[in-house]
């Protein structure tokens, strides 16, 4: 974080560091016991809901969350994963990767992605804002894409001991008639590792490869 947000952030809210570091175990303190000692004792936890509230029931689509512990602070995770265009160094699913432009809110990335032994192509615009350690994405249909829908975020909190709950969620809806059976069994067996390899990936430094 710059010295300059630093102080703007000290000046508004007190000791920023007292104050930002409750956020992410108070956020952990609202889920179960059986998830918080799956997370402290794996460093992930994954999950997996119903529904994604915002679909027509005629068009179901799961939403994923996740909960991922990383070692260094805030600012700095948020650095590297801001960064989205390295994610093809930590994500094994991934089959090509390229920003195509930077907008106002963030990049335009195109992603080339393997399911199942078939290849999609799809389009996400970023909105980041490294004033709240946090980034969304949402599938653009400026352009042609082999979803039906993509959109996720991350949050980051500071953790008391120093250390980042980040916040993850993501809904996909892939198109060519693939059954959401499979989707959903895609998605269990990929997402965790996915999530597994982004930890490695920003607690090394970005250098670790799965």
């Amino acid at each position: 974080m710059a010295i300059g947000s630093a102080l703007v952030a000290a000046l508004l809210f007190g000791d920023s560091g007292s104050a930002a570091a409750a956020a992410g175990d108070e956020l952990l303190e609202r889920h179960s016991p059986d998830l918080r000692q799956h997370l402290h004792a794996d460093g992930m936890v994954v999950k997996v809901s119903a529904r994604d509230p915002n679909t027509a029931e005629s068009e179901p689509s799961s939403v994923v969350l996740g909960f991922v512990l990383f070692d260094p602070p805030p600012e700095r995770v948020y650095r590297f994963l801001s960064q989205t265009e390295r994610q093809i160094e930590y994500r094994s699913e991934l089959t090509g990767l390229k920003t195509l432009k930077w907008e106002s809110a963030g990049p335009l990335d195109r992603h080339r992605i393997r399911i199942l032994f078939q290849h999609y192509e799809y389009h996400l615009a970023y909105t980041l804002d490294p004033t709240t350690h946090s980034m969304s994405w949402e599938l653009d249909d400026r352009y042609d894409n082999d979803l039906l829908k993509a959109s996720g975020s991350w949050e980051l909190h500071a953790m008391e001991d120093g250390r980042t709950l980040g916040r993850f969620t993501t809904s996909v809806d892939v198109s060519g008639g693939l059954p959401r059976m499979l989707q959903d069994f895609f998605t269990a067996h990929t997402l965790p590792s996915t999530l597994g390899n982004c930890r490695h990936w920003v607690n090394s430094g970005g250098t670790f490869r799965p």
